[in-house]
């Protein structure tokens, strides 16, 4: 369980989830080294494929982890370098979303730029760790503490839309998606599934050209049973929820046997 699991995201940033499932991932390759030595091949207790698989901001993490730190992070480490961590089989994003654009549709433009602004401050004061007043961040983001960091990388101010949880907005351009999408190891096989209902993402944003924009950028092997999962919300949850959880269950098992089988 990752420490920024329940109420403690607020507090925590997308480079600690990403170094705590690294801490994971280095835990059952060593393992994999282990039994090498001592079988002389891969014993039957582990194969030696790991999938990650994260829904929402779990999505997130995930590029982080396989990006090894592509945007500035906010929280007063800037430039920090790129990570080399263990490489993984496979990555499946399920219901992807942007949270600035989220932002944008929970919360009226004022109140948004007020909460930015107090933000912004704060870390100009070096207190970006120092956390947002409850009456600026509740209506969008819920009773959990928000520190003024990690909310500048969910709302990603313009014009450089440089926060740090910022990888799946539908304006960014090429050269941006190059730094993610495009700098995913190429021995990975990628799965995305996002919800054709989420009800986080605006309607003006045409899902399939986004996935499309996330495919051409990408080096890796992109997984072709992927793709806009007809009439899923964001959390596969409603009344028409059964055929999308299906659905969902159906690739991701698909993807998994041609990992193991590989």
């Amino acid at each position: 369980m990752l420490s920024s699991t329940g109420g403690a995201w607020g507090t925590k940033s997308l480079m600690q989830d990403a170094q705590e499932l690294a801490q994971v991932v280095d835990h059952f390759r060593t393992l994999q080294k282990q039994q090498q030595r001592a079988s002389g091949s891969v014993s039957n207790v582990f194969t030696g494929k790991i999938a990650l698989m994260g829904h929402s901001t779990g999505c997130q993490d995930i590029i982080e982890y396989l990006c090894g730190g592509a945007h500035v992070d906010i929280q007063g480490l800037n430039g920090a370098p790129r990570v080399a961590r263990n490489p993984v089989e496979a990555a499946i994003l399920q219901a992807p979303v942007s949270d600035r654009e989220a932002l944008e549709l929970s919360v009226p433009a004022a109140s948004l730029a007020d909460a930015v602004t107090v933000a912004e401050n704060l870390v100009a004061e070096k207190r970006s760790h120092e956390i947002m007043p409850s009456a600026l961040t509740m209506q969008a983001l819920g009773p959990a503490p928000v520190s003024a960091a990690r909310f500048l990388a969910l709302a990603s101010p313009g014009p450089k839309h440089a926060g740090a949880d910022d990888y799946f907005s539908s304006d960014l351009d090429e050269a941006r998606l190059g730094t993610t999408f495009g700098r995913i190891p190429r021995g990975v096989q990628l799965q995305v599934l996002m919800s054709e209902a989420d009800e986080h993402v605006p309607e003006r944003v045409d899902k399939e050209a986004l996935v499309e924009r996330w495919k051409e950028m990408v080096v890796a092997v992109w997984d072709e049973d992927g793709g806009v999962i007809d009439g899923a919300r964001h959390g596969l949850d409603g009344e028409e929820s059964e055929h999308a959880v299906r659905n969902v269950i159906g690739r991701v098992l698909r993807l998994l046997e041609r990992v193991r089988s590989s």
